[in-house]
């Protein structure tokens, strides 16, 4: 399991990667506000004003169509990448979405933005308890 400290510097070189990409793991660019949410997500990262525990918790709140679950896949699919580069620990992250139609569409989506392989995704809902899985989309639906 990573510390507190370690997660934070794996999950802030995540965030600097897919900054420096300009685009998604399938190609497709930024939009401006992707833009401007990764650059403030980093400022936060990088703030010492700012608790380690409070940076490690959190979400994203942003209007409908902007491109949130591409924007936190992209973040996941780097932030795995970085973990298995430097020391093999992978993070275990849990997405909670709204309702059932969201969890296959998150699912796919990680896949798309983020390259994350399916292999690692499991779901908790809709007929499905799949919870030792790195990654788990959960539902309240």
């Amino acid at each position: 399991m990573l510390g507190k400290g370690k997660l934070l510097n794996h999950l802030t070189e995540a965030v600097e990667r897919l900054s420096a990409t300009g685009h998604f793991a399938n190609g497709l660019p930024f939009k401006t506000s992707q833009k401007i949410s990764i650059s403030t997500y980093l400022e936060i990262l990088k703030s010492p004003k700012i608790a380690d525990e409070d940076k490690l918790s959190g979400f994203f709140e942003l209007a409908t169509g902007v491109g949130k679950t591409a924007l936190f896949s992209g973040i996941i699919g780097h932030l795995y990448e970085v973990a298995e580069e430097i020391d093999s620990n992978i993070p275990r992250v849990t997405i909670v979405v709204p309702t059932t139609n969201l969890l296959e569409k998150t699912k796919n989506d990680l896949q798309e933005y983020g390259d994350i392989p399916s292999e690692i995704i499991g779901q908790y809902g809709h007929k499905e308890h799949q919870l030792d899985f790195p990654i788990t989309v959960i539902t309240y639906d």
